[in-house]
């Protein structure tokens, strides 16, 4: 709860420095509190308007098929309850959801975790740089509480609520489906210590089919919905130039748009900050992926993330952001703060930690909040 509470003191600072400084969209330097906070970034901007769209209209074009259901539903039933102010729904949604999600964070890491390195890992989860999105209207939140409530459920040998927490993260965001490696390594794992049951295999077997079933579902629905069953692969193509190409494609290109004689400073400042971060991530995965201490699955989940990730670039899209919005969902590979306070036992190598990602989540949240197009 402190860190919770922490965390979202921070954002109010920077907000409140952000808006004297920049303005808020629409709106100067001078622009009263009142009017800043409600147009601001914090509730509505980018992605916020599409989920608040689907939410009230349901999914009316084929480009919102890149946002998968969950967040919106949630978004429509307490909308509904608060007579139609959705913008509200979803703050109080996703900051909920991040309280939650750090209450199993904190869970998980007292499994393999002591006390102290357990609070380590939740300092860097909620101090990482791009923290910021666990706190607006974005789909994070609400992920996370469910991965890591699953992870939580794997390793207790919870299968079927594994399965359903693990279904319940996929249609918030479709990384979730990453989430069947670490169940399907401690499935492996539980068999190789007994023969089960048929009520285990049974559960396993359930438990694997319940997210694969459901984000079936959905695609299946769009697909009837806009008559193609590839739709949302399509959309992210079309739209927003995703699709996959070879892991370094996106990092070459930022790299030589840092480089580049010709680039504006904004481009190279896009290109430097994604990279920045990607690289940043890549490193502390790999960290995380050295510790013994942790199960395998971890590592496994986290390098799936981290390559799948990298391997899907957006082409097309203005010069020095190849790697748009790569830092934000780098955040859903929560293992690696696991891994992290493990690795860092001497107390000044977490410090140090705890001191760049606040550095980096400043810049990240000044930026948003200067509504900065870098990491949207």
């Amino acid at each position: 709860m402190l860190a919770w509470i922490a965390q979202r003191i921070a954002f109010a600072l920077l907000f409140l420095i952000s808006a004297a400084v920049f303005g808020t969209p629409g709106h100067g330097a001078g622009a009263s509190l009142s009017r800043s906070v409600s147009d601001s970034p914090w509730l509505n901007w980018w992605d916020s308007g599409h989920f608040i769209d689907i939410a009230v209209h349901g999914y009316r074009t084929p480009d919102q098929t890149v946002f998968y259901p969950l967040y919106p539903l949630a978004e429509r039933v307490l909308g509904r309850l608060d007579g139609g102010n959705y913008l509200l729904a979803g703050f109080i949604i996703s900051n909920l959801a991040c309280l939650l999600a750090m209450l199993a964070f904190r869970m998980l890491a007292r499994v393999d975790l002591s006390l102290s390195s357990a609070r380590w890992a939740l300092g860097f989860f909620t101090f990482m740089p791009t923290a910021l999105y666990l706190a607006i209207t974005y789909s994070e939140s609400l992920f996370l509480m469910f991965a890591i409530s699953a992870l939580f459920a794997i390793r207790r040998s919870s299968w079927l609520p594994a399965g359903l927490l693990t279904a319940l993260a996929a249609l918030t965001r479709p990384v979730g489906l990453l989430l069947l490696i670490p169940l399907a390594m401690a499935s492996i794992a539980a068999l190789r210590k007994r023969p089960p049951d048929l009520a285990t295999v049974a559960s396993w077997a359930l438990a694997a089919l319940l997210p694969l079933l459901a984000v079936g579902g959905f695609v299946a629905d769009m697909g009837l919905r806009f008559h193609s069953w590839r739709i949302p692969i399509e959309a992210e193509r079309l739209y927003y130039g995703r699709y996959l190409d070879l892991p370094w494609v996106g990092v070459s290109q930022a790299l030589s748009v840092m480089v580049g004689q010709r680039q504006s400073p904004g481009a190279r400042i896009n290109a430097a900050y994604d990279l920045a971060i990607s690289v940043a991530t890549g490193a502390a995965t790999a960290v995380a992926a050295s510790v013994r201490q942790l199960p395998t699955s971890y590592a496994a989940y986290s390098l799936a993330g981290f390559l799948a990730l990298l391997m899907l670039p957006m082409h097309g899209y203005p010069i020095g952001e190849d790697l748009n919005g790569l830092p934000r969902f780098l955040m859903l590979l929560f293992p690696i703060w696991l891994g992290f306070a493990a690795w860092s036992e001497h107390h000044l190598w977490r410090r140090l930690l705890v001191i760049a990602g606040c550095g980096l989540g400043f810049t990240t949240s000044v930026m948003f909040f200067g509504h900065a197009p870098i990491l949207m």
